[in-house]
């Protein structure tokens, strides 16, 4: 599956968006998109998963990814 966007966060968004999802305080759909967008990464620290890869490690549907 090709994917649709490419995803490259800044130092800075990556540490905001780990934060996030470390806090456990936030709603849990602002969570799982957090996961999402730091699996997909392409940036220099992300692992740049594909889609598919991505709604496996997070527990989603594809389509949600």
């Amino acid at each position: 599956m090709k994917k649709k966007y490419i995803i490259r966060l800044s130092e800075e968004g990556q540490q905001s968006l780990t934060g996030l999802v470390r806090k456990g305080k936030e709603a849990a759909y602002r969570r799982t998109h957090a996961q999402i967008l730091l699996s997909a990464d392409e940036g220099v620290h992300g692992p740049g998963l594909q889609d598919k890869e991505v709604a496996e490690r997070v527990g989603v549907h594809h389509r949600t990814v």
